[in-house]
């Protein structure tokens, strides 16, 4: 009987370990896209996230961020006048990022704790929790994918030149030759990094280049 009382008190460590890295990674994940997102269109500060790991509350603090994080990128799309019919990697579009899969998860996560003590709940317990994993893991994923939109968007617009002002056509801006060259490079890495297309590369390269 001992011994029984060893194992499940190990099983129970590992299950509560597991339990508190998957969170960890993903209050990271979301923290880490909350910051790409300007103050002023917050509904949330990024910090708070993390009281997503303790376990009981979650249940209640899940709904909060998903909502949150959720108003906090379409108020950013919106700031920055994202289209994600532009990205290539986006295969769907939704009017609130991350809702969905976020609320779903939410829901399950909280079935979970709510079922009743009986044993005959404990393959419910076990079903409500897996599905609440997967659609938990679905929402980190997509959450994931406007953080990469966000990190392209920054990326492109410190790589943006201005246009000159030329009154008359007289005037030219002349742009250092090693912010050009800085400019240029940050391109490249877009490229190397899959983010850009082949023609969206050769078509910034070429107006960085007659810019000199």
């Amino acid at each position: 009987m001992y011994d029984d009382i060893i194992a499940a008190f190990f099983i129970l460590l590992l299950v509560i370990i597991v339990a508190l890295a998957f969170y960890g990674f993903l209050c990271s994940s979301l923290k880490k896209t909350l910051e790409l997102v300007d103050k002023k269109n917050r509904t949330m500060s990024p910090k708070n996230i993390w009281w997503l790991i303790l376990p009981i509350f979650n249940a209640y603090w899940f709904f909060h961020v998903v909502i949150r994080v959720s108003k906090s990128i379409k108020n950013e799309f919106k700031s920055r006048k994202i289209n994600l019919k532009d990205y290539d990697e986006i295969e769907f579009n939704e009017d609130n990022p991350g809702y969905g899969f976020g609320l779903t998860a939410a829901i399950f996560n909280l079935l979970s704790y709510v079922v009743g003590p009986e044993e005959s709940s404990d393959i419910a317990i076990y079903i409500l929790s897996f599905i609440g994993l997967v659609f938990t893991i679905l929402y980190w994923v997509r959450i994931n994918k406007y953080k990469e939109i966000l990190l392209k968007s920054n990326t492109l617009k410190n790589a943006t030149i201005e246009p000159s002002s030329k009154p008359n056509d007289e005037i030219v801006k002349e742009k250092p030759l090693d912010e050009t060259s800085d400019k240029l490079k940050q391109l490249k890495g877009l490229f190397d990094n899959g983010l850009i297309t082949q023609e969206e590369y050769d078509l910034k390269r070429k107006s960085l280049i007659d810019e000199i």
